[in-house]
């Protein structure tokens, strides 16, 4: 939950997105309402699976995008982080005694492996008043605060506004491209 109760709209968004953010984390914290949660629990963080190759974290898209907070409605987005494991010193340790970054990045070398992690991808459920730029600045705030300890890691973040959809009037306007 580390990454969860640090996420923020930052400062740079809309007035209206941070509104409709403190509003979200209000009814999240406190009131626990229907569609706060739903908000919530429809976003997927990449907590598990990472060092099995689990690469797509896609969350509930459809309950996402049929909540409503009567002042906005849910969007749901996918984020993308890429890993550059160039700077990563040779294992000390092998197996288990090993460092996760290392394991991360022999299984994106290794040739039989049918999936190659150094981009992961994971669901945000956020507020339509958002923009895509506005939750994409808050991820980058997110993985610099966790990966400030690994300096040898490097991860980049990014939120194509054509990987985020919002149902309006009973349509779903999105235009999602497939992911490689």
């Amino acid at each position: 939950m580390e990454a969860e109760s640090r996420f923020h709209i930052g400062e740079k968004a809309s007035k209206s997105c941070q509104q409709d953010f403190n509003k979200l984390r209000q009814h999240l914290s406190i009131n626990q309402t229907s569609w706060a949660v739903r908000m919530f629990e429809s976003s997927e963080w990449p907590r598990v699976g990472l060092l099995s190759g689990k690469k797509y974290h896609l969350g509930s898209w459809t309950e996402c995008v049929n909540t409503d907070a009567k002042t906005f409605k849910g969007q749901y987005c996918l984020v993308e982080a890429k890993f550059d494991f160039s700077h990563l010193e040779k294992p000390r340790a092998v197996g288990m005694e090993s460092s996760a970054w290392n394991d991360l990045q022999q299984f994106h070398e290794d040739p039989h492996q049918l999936v190659h992690l150094h981009h992961v991808y994971w669901a945000m459920c956020i507020p339509s008043s958002c923009q895509p730029s506005d939750l994409e600045l808050s991820m980058k705030n997110i993985v610099d605060v966790v990966f400030t300890d690994y300096n040898d890691v490097a991860v980049k973040v990014k939120v194509n506004p054509k990987m985020c959809s919002v149902k309006t009037d009973d349509k779903v306007s999105f235009s999602f491209n497939l992911i490689a």
